[in-house]
């Protein structure tokens, strides 16, 4: 929606400027000896109250160190007659004549100088003075002009003035010159440095365009009105802007040549207007442009995603801004629901413009990771209004039935806006126990029971409810255990008895058939449940091995062919009835005859 206000009930404003001026009656004092009278001599004196710009000073170009940066006091007869350097004084008894000039790789540069206070700051001054070309012998350019700086700020240069005279004229022509400018402090130090138009300065007998020799005299300071057309500005389109300048005494010269102290502006332009008093001529300038209202468009009533922002600009030049929220940036961060607007407002009025925006939050929750039971199922739900559906499988239904363990997502979107979310489903049984056959025991022995099975719940016949159970007694050992899903038992029978295990070996026997000692087996077994029995003969070589249960060695090797009468190494490997392991080994003789 788009409002537009302007400023004024009608399409035409008028905007009137009344310049400001002020004649000034405080003013600066005058430079002491405007008219550069003194002494004339040929050693370089200058006029009363005036020095040479040294060339050190930042704004002096000379590099001669004797006598670059020293300019003459002249007149009709002093100090060069011979060379030319005299002169017809403007007006007193002197002037003062310098060089710009180049001889022999040394540069001249020669001016003057004097320090003025009293100045009002932000007051206009002129500076008028009389200059003239002096010609010498050697330094006979036809044109020049003087650089005049205030502290080392180049206020101005002054128009050339050109001359054909010959050198030793005492009848050249004198032109009047005005510098202005506007004090900034109270004090300056003025200067005064000639300036050659032409780009050659080298000192050449007869060339007109080398080496130039200024003259100034009748250097005179006059405080002068203060006026200006103001800032550039705009203007609005029909608008009319009036220029007023209203200074007593004065005259005026618009860019058309028009010579009204009024001005009717009724376009973009630059305009500018020179002002005359009978002391001072200013020129000022002004450049107006059109304006219009500001043009704004927030776009249209848009949706957003959830964690997304929208930045709304309303920029417009020389424009102010006044958001819903009273923030005055021209941009504004949407980050929630809701209506906003924005007055832009210039020098032509105001515009506004709102934006309704939505923030678009789809909601998808499959839940947190879960367990079923074998056999049964879960409907996962993603449903959203208007909304698309893109489940793991491709599927496209708002919900999706599920009857096996996996990993589970759906992606919904709904416009530009997309979310997704995921779920574990993991699938579970009755618990299957298993604490082992019934088992036998040796009266001082005991075993852990162990029911271990994960997300479950224990109950011993004992009442206890941890995993596992040591049982050192003989009984009837069982345990229920629960999941979400049912109950699941085993039981064990353990029963003890007297178990000393006793492993004895002869030492010789006798196989030569007789059925006396004709076998090599155990004198006692007690408690010996498992045997493994190994016989070597005195290589270390492997003759006999046997697993039965009721093992005897009869004098062969485990091919069958007869071992002769001596010494074998028996190792026997052995369990007693806990399964634990033991071993014994020895020797035993074997003797045929």
């Amino acid at each position: 929606m788009l409002l537009i206000k302007h400023n004024t009930p009608s399409k035409i404003s008028l905007l009137i400027f009344f310049i400001a001026f002020t004649l000034l009656k405080t003013q600066a004092q005058n430079f002491i000896n405007p008219d550069l009278n003194g002494m004339v001599t040929t050693g370089g004196i200058l006029p009363t109250g005036w020095q040479n710009v040294p060339k050190s000073d930042p704004v002096c170009l000379a590099t001669n160190f004797n006598f670059g940066d020293t300019p003459d006091l002249t007149n009709l007869i002093i100090p060069g007659l011979a060379t030319g350097v005299i002169g017809n004084p403007y007006s007193g008894t002197t002037f003062v004549s310098g060089v710009r000039g180049l001889i022999i790789n040394e540069i001249f540069d020669e001016g003057i100088m004097q320090n003025v206070a009293g100045f009002t700051i932000g007051n206009n001054y002129k500076i008028n003075f009389q200059q003239a070309v002096v010609k010498q012998l050697g330094g006979e350019d036809n044109s020049g002009a003087w650089r005049v700086y205030v502290d080392t700020t180049l206020i101005g240069i002054s128009s050339p003035t050109y001359s054909n005279d010959s050198i030793r004229s005492t009848s050249f022509k004198w032109e009047s010159r005005d510098i202005y400018f506007t004090a900034t402090k109270t004090f300056y130090l003025i200067k005064f440095l000639p300036f050659d138009d032409d780009t050659n300065i080298v000192y050449s007998i007869g060339d007109t365009t080398g080496a130039l020799r200024m003259g100034i005299d009748s250097i005179n300071l006059t405080p002068c009105f203060n006026f200006n057309l103001g800032n550039d500005t705009l203007i609005c389109s029909g608008d009319t802007t009036k220029l007023n300048v209203a200074i007593p005494s004065a005259t005026y010269l618009w860019q058309d040549n028009s010579t009204d102290s009024v001005f009717n502006v009724t376009q973009a332009g630059t305009y500018f207007v020179t002002v005359t008093t009978p002391t001072c001529s200013i020129t000022d300038t002004i450049f107006i442009s059109n304006s219009t209202l500001p043009t704004v468009n927030l776009g249209n009533n848009t949706t957003i995603c959830e964690g997304e922002s929208l930045l709304l600009n309303a920029s417009s030049i020389n424009a102010g801004y006044l958001w819903q929220d009273n923030s005055i940036d021209s941009t504004f961060n949407v980050i929630q629901t809701g209506s906003y607007f924005v007055d832009v407002t210039n020098i032509c009025g105001t515009v506004s413009d709102t934006i309704n925006v939505i923030i678009d939050t789809l909601n998808i929750n499959l839940g947190a990771d879960t367990t079923l039971c074998l056999g049964d199922n879960i409907v996962l739900d993603a449903n959203n209004l208007n909304a698309t559906y893109n489940w793991q499988n491709a599927t496209t239904d708002s919900t999706l039935l599920v009857t096996t363990a996996g990993i589970y997502w759906c992606e919904v979107t709904r416009g530009n806006c997309l979310k997704l979310d995921s779920i574990n489903i993991f699938y579970d049984s009755i618990p299957q126990i298993n604490l082992g056959k019934d088992t036998l025991l040796c009266d001082d022995k005991s075993i852990v029971l162990n029911a271990t099975t994960s997300n479950s719940t224990y109950l011993w016949q004992d009442n206890s409810v941890n995993a596992t159970l040591l049982a050192s007694l003989p009984n009837t050992y069982w345990v229920q255990v629960t999941n979400s899903c049912g109950i699941g038992s085993d039981s064990i029978e353990v029963t003890y008895e007297a178990c000393n295990t006793v492993l004895e070996m002869p030492n010789v026997f006798t196989p030569n058939g007789d059925n006396n000692n004709d076998l090599f087996l155990p004198i006692i077994a007690v408690s010996v449940n498992y045997y493994q029995l190994r016989i070597y003969n005195r290589w270390g070589q492997e003759i006999f091995y046997s697993e039965r249960p009721q093992f005897a060695w009869d004098g062969r090797t485990t091919a069958g062919v007869e071992v002769p009468s001596g010494t074998y190494f028996w190792v026997i490997n052995y369990t007693d009835p806990e399964g634990n392991e033991d071993s014994l080994k020895g020797t035993v003789s074997l003797l045929r005859d």
